[in-house]
């Protein structure tokens, strides 16, 4: 499996990392009280941050996305900022780059897999 390249930041931007699971829980309104009931054995969660990168390591994360991920479609190890276990995870979405002088700030949207 591919690893999240030593060569990209670690670690987001801690005013933009967003974590959100998502709702593995069927409820039902055939009674009182609501019937509810786990949909799922295991649920992704959806990570959002940003990094602040050079133009050279836009240009490595672009690497990483088009040609080692195929695009996005394969998925990779990459340690949980939080926690600093590693996580399986996957693109959603290809990142968006925003220039900012010299810089650029990626925004990457990822699903951590159960």
């Amino acid at each position: 499996m591919a690893t999240w390249p030593s060569t990209l930041p670690a670690l987001p931007l801690q005013d933009n990392f967003s974590e959100q699971s998502a709702d593995g829980v069927l409820r039902s309104k055939e009674g009182d009280p609501t019937v509810e009931r786990r949909r799922y054995s295991a649920v992704p969660t959806a990570v959002t941050h940003s990094l602040r990168l050079s133009r050279a390591q836009k240009a490595y994360l672009d690497t990483f996305y088009y040609t080692d991920l195929a695009g996005g479609a394969i998925p990779f190890d990459y340690t949980d900022p939080l926690t600093g276990d590693s996580l399986s995870v996957r693109f959603l979405e290809p990142p968006d780059p925003q220039l900012l002088g010299f810089e650029v700030l990626a925004s990457l949207s990822l699903e951590v897999l159960p």
